[in-house]
């Protein structure tokens, strides 16, 4: 059964979850779990022996990290499995697992937790698209009904090959690549480690607003959700009043003046749409900002597009203090609290799912829904900062759109 505790930031849910292992660990000793977490810091790093929180904070149950000894860090997962181990992984592992691996779970009946839904669907980018051209012509690769890919190279190589194609033809093994309107190559987690453990938690908030909900409808897999205050959480409620008491929306009326569109700030509109002038225009918006509410540095972070960073770096918010953190944050930052002293925020991003992974569940009969997972990517990351202390912080959402969806957040 797949169980989703979906839930605000801020209630408790990493820490409760933990009480939940160390309950069923007590009562049921020989019970054991794979936690699989976004980041090292909370999962472990079996190469440096850096230990995560759940390390820390559950020494009892003694989670080991997979190692790599020459081999890959897959194969160090398969190590604890078959030594019955507790496990921490990263997401990044996870979306690596073979059939051995998920085999060797659903065989020792492990409890599978999830922390923070998972990109199970993604645009497959290994491969060139003349090389995938080449395959499907030659026939090394196969589509079937519904655009699943299959290999068919093996009357073409040998039983050992490891050349340029094995990982396409490790990953047709799993039944995880797709052929997508006949231009890309999709890769699909696969479902049969969530179908086959009895026992799955997706710990995460706004669940309807990611890829994995998407990716468990059209594979039909139903899941339910968990009430989080009978779980042991805090009511929703309480931190949402914390936050509606102490985030201000700042808009100047200067931003007003831009007559920014409702696209403007996406990736297309960076690329193809934003002039010199608008660039400049953001710029003067955000110093006008820090001046305004007298910010210095170590008292705001900000965002944008990575590749559009140096275009909008302004007087203020672009040096590195002495012995400080970088005022720029990736904006699909999650699970820091190193942000948490810093009383403002400066957003400077558009979110929308690319196209590839929303067609293609559109494709499958999934509406995706952009509002949502745009809202969800965006409160997350405002939770960086001191908000998460119950502290006033101010932000300023140059997007109309995010600025909007914010509000709606606020005050649903």
């Amino acid at each position: 059964m797949i169980k989703v505790l979906d839930s605000v930031m801020g209630t408790g849910k990493t820490t409760g979850v933990f009480n939940m292992m160390r309950d069923i660990s007590k009562e049921h000793p020989d019970k054991k779990f794979l936690y699989v977490g976004l980041f090292l810091q909370e999962v472990g790093d079996g190469n440096s022996g850096i230990e995560g929180r759940i390390q820390k904070e559950l020494p009892e149950m003694k989670f080991r990290m997979p190692k790599n000894t020459g081999e890959g860090k897959l194969e160090g997962l398969k190590r604890l499995i078959k030594l019955g181990c507790n496990i921490s992984s990263t997401h990044s592992l996870f979306g690596m697992f073979d059939l051995e691996v998920v085999q060797l779970l659903v065989d020792n009946n492990y409890h599978l937790i999830i922390d923070e839904a998972v990109d199970a669907i993604t645009t497959y980018k290994e491969v060139k698209k003349s090389d995938i051209d080449i395959m499907l012509n030659t026939g090394v690769i196969v589509k079937e009904e519904g655009g699943r890919i299959v290999w068919n190279g093996d009357q073409f190589t040998t039983e050992d090959y490891d050349g340029k194609f094995l990982e396409v033809k490790e990953l047709c093994a799993l039944g995880s690549l797709y052929w997508h309107n006949d231009e890309v190559l999709v890769w699909e987690y696969p479902p049969k480690l969530l179908e086959m453990l009895s026992d799955v938690l997706i710990v995460t908030y706004m669940f309807e607003g990611s890829i994995m909900s998407g990716w468990l409808k059209i594979n039909n897999l139903p899941y339910e959700y968990i009430d989080p205050v009978a779980f042991g959480l805090m009511d929703n409620q309480i931190v949402m009043d914390m936050i509606r008491e102490n985030l201000t929306i700042v808009t100047p009326k200067m931003l007003k003046d831009m007559k920014l569109s409702g696209s403007s700030l996406g990736v297309n509109w960076f690329e193809k749409k934003a002039t010199k002038e608008q660039y400049q225009g953001i710029k003067r918006v955000m110093e006008a900002f820090l001046n305004t509410h007298k910010l210095r540095a170590g008292d705001v972070f900000w965002t944008t597009f990575l590749n559009r960073k140096s275009r909008l770096e302004g007087i203020g918010y672009t040096r590195v203090p002495k012995d400080g953190l970088s005022p720029f944050l990736a904006w699909n930052t999650k699970a820091t609290n190193d942000y948490r002293d810093y009383k403002a925020c400066m957003y400077a991003v558009n979110v929308f799912k690319t196209p590839t992974e929303t067609s293609y569940l559109e494709s499958k009969g999934v509406t995706f829904d952009q509002d949502h997972y745009a809202t969800s990517m965006m409160v997350q990351f405002l939770w960086r900062g001191c908000i998460r202390q119950g502290k006033p912080m101010k932000v300023l959402i140059i997007s109309e759109r995010m600025r909007n969806l914010l509000e709606g957040w606020l005050n649903d």
